[in-house]
């Protein structure tokens, strides 16, 4: 092979070299920003426990409360008026706190989705580029070979 095609081609080799290590890059950025993503989920899991766990202290609160009906139907002929206003507090306090858990439900559903959302663009992003790329040198490639022929 001629001297001027070898240096040629190795110019356009190192050139295509060159965009592989850019890809490598591109990509080892892309991995970090899923390991961000995986940490955030990790962070979230943790959030679910911690919900998880609220829900227990709700759960023996419920026991509590079904053990204070009880007790009220055994002194409710004595303190009706008395009983039923302490069940309206305690029947108020309840409510505020499983509204409280709601919304930090909806809360943390909207951040869901939010990343879900960033993660599908940035990967729609990510595969465009590769297209691209592959595109630019499938028709590079292409051309080389048909100087060579």
């Amino acid at each position: 092979m001629e001297p001027e095609v070898v240096a040629f081609l190795n110019e356009r080799f190192g050139e295509i070299n060159a965009q592989f290590v850019q890809f490598n890059a591109q990509f080892g950025e892309i991995n970090a920003q899923f390991g961000q993503i995986n940490a955030q989920f990790g962070r979230i899991n943790e959030r679910f426990d911690q919900i998880n766990d609220r829900f227990g202290e709700v759960d023996r609160r419920f026991d509590d409360v079904d053990r204070r009906f009880n007790e009220v139907d055994r002194r409710i002929d004595e303190t009706a008026i008395e009983t039923r206003r302490h069940f309206d507090v305690v029947a108020e306090r309840l409510e505020s706190k499983v509204e409280l858990l709601a919304e930090g439900f909806r809360g943390v559903d909207h951040r869901l989705e939010e990343h879900r959302a960033e993660s599908d663009r940035a990967h729609r992003e990510v595969m465009a580029m590769v297209r691209l790329s592959y595109r630019d040198l499938r028709r590079r490639v292409n051309r080389l070979a048909r100087r060579r022929d």
